[in-house]
């Protein structure tokens, strides 16, 4: 009997400790890594650095979101920080290289991984953050990343260049199994600058995150729903920019804009029929003017917005983003 009360006594000691180290994370001394299987936790230490609760509620779902796409492409569950980060570093894709350090994406993102939280800075979490959603945006199952810039009305978090969204749609969803889930990302970026070079585009070199969402594009011309093809077929009317002389056309100016990354076009949801709309008023209206993609969306947009205050004021912001126009 004494022992029983010495395991049971144990027990209760072990588990004070753990109930205390899981409710002031901040004092626990936790790996980063250890956070991500926990999004509670996750959120009260993005809390922690003064982040809004609902941008720190978003932020640990999209952690939870990366972390579980990233297991499910391996047989074997990832259930720990060790896991996750064994499997991060068989990530020897040479896109992942980062051009200002050199080194890989899945090497600093799990130096970032194993480091203590209440060690770490504001900008130290959110740039590691950050660099999972674009690790999990491109190796990740059922997922793709997106520039967080382009998919954040409200005052951006420095230091988070990358979200990651989901495939809702059923057809999205089964060209990702088709194309996408079981191809090596190398192989994926041969594909898709073959695909660009096809269509008379001579840079055709894409940054890794966008290969996913530039060959989902490109597939949803012949397999999407009928609303997800019409807007292709706007988008790529709106990318002409030459016929050759065997009657192919040239689309030279799809990476003039970012439309073939629209969330609208993967989600197939109720606003993609009024997309297609304003991309063949701004079509009709590039090819009248003779002016470029992003003159042309600004004039469009200009008279859409009148003399509207609010509209204005969106259509600035949009404008100084860059988003679903030429980058500057």
């Amino acid at each position: 009997m004494t022992f029983i009360k010495q395991l049971i006594l144990l027990s209760l000691i072990v588990f004070t400790n753990l109930t205390s180290v899981y409710a002031n994370p901040s004092t626990a001394a936790l790996k980063l890594g250890d956070l991500l299987f926990n999004e509670k936790l996750l959120k009260n230490a993005l809390k922690g650095f003064n982040i809004p609760d609902e941008e720190a509620i978003r932020l640990s779902r999209y952690a939870r979101i990366s972390v579980n796409s990233l297991a499910q492409t391996r047989q074997k569950s990832v259930k720990n920080n060790k896991e996750l980060m064994s499997y991060i570093k068989n990530l020897n894709h040479e896109s992942t290289i980062d051009p200002t350090t050199k080194l890989k994406t899945t090497d600093i993102l799990n130096a970032s991984l194993n480091k203590n939280v209440d060690k770490m800075s504001k900008d130290d979490l959110i740039r590691a953050l950050s660099n999972l959603y674009y690790v999990a945006g491109i190796s990740g199952k059922n997922l793709m990343g997106v520039c967080a810039t382009c998919n954040k009305e409200t005052q951006l978090i420095p230091g988070l260049d990358f979200l990651v969204t989901e495939t809702n749609s059923t057809t999205t969803k089964n060209l990702f199994t088709k194309m996408i889930n079981s191809k090596d990302p190398d192989i994926l970026s041969k594909d898709v600058s073959g695909m660009l070079r096809s269509l008379g585009i001579k840079n055709s070199n894409l940054a890794p995150i966008d290969e996913r969402p530039m060959a989902l594009f490109f597939a949803l011309k012949e397999s999407g729903s009928p609303a997800q093809s019409a807007y292709v077929n706007a988008v790529m009317q709106l990318s002409q920019t030459s016929a050759k002389k065997n009657g192919d056309r040239e689309f030279g100016d799809l990476l003039e804009h970012r439309l073939w990354n629209n969330q609208d076009l993967f989600d197939n949801n109720e606003f993609l029929p009024e997309w297609t709309k304003l991309i063949q008023e701004v079509s009709a209206y590039k090819k009248q003017s003779k002016s470029s993609v992003e003159k042309s969306w600004e004039d469009v947009l200009t008279v859409r917005a009148g003399h509207d205050a609010d509209k204005n004021a969106k259509l600035q912001s949009l404008l100084k983003k860059g988003c679903f126009m030429k980058q500057h």
